[in-house]
């Protein structure tokens, strides 16, 4: 799979796309990119009020997708019950 998936990117590569080099380049950046904001995201996860703000953030938003998915079953039960001969497997 990958061998198929290197030859599909060569092939189309030579034709319009950058060249190994450059893609390697790239991800070279990239890589260098994630690695800043990896040393970002360890440095502010060391303060206590950013990890106390995002345990809250996640809490809140923990409790929105469980209040959308249960008013959703509601409803998906309250649909169902008005129209007890339809199925969406039909």
């Amino acid at each position: 799979m990958l061998d198929r998936l290197k030859e599909a990117y060569r092939s189309v590569s030579q034709e319009r796309g950058p060249s190994e080099d450059e893609v390697r380049e790239a991800f070279g950046i990239l890589l260098a990119a994630w690695d800043k904001v990896a040393e970002a995201v360890t440095g502010a996860l060391s303060d206590t009020e950013v990890r106390d703000r995002l345990r809250s953030a996640t809490s809140s938003l923990a409790t929105a997708l469980g209040a959308t998915v249960t008013q959703l079953g509601e409803e998906l039960r309250s649909a169902q019950a008005a129209n007890p001969g339809s199925s969406e497997e039909e």
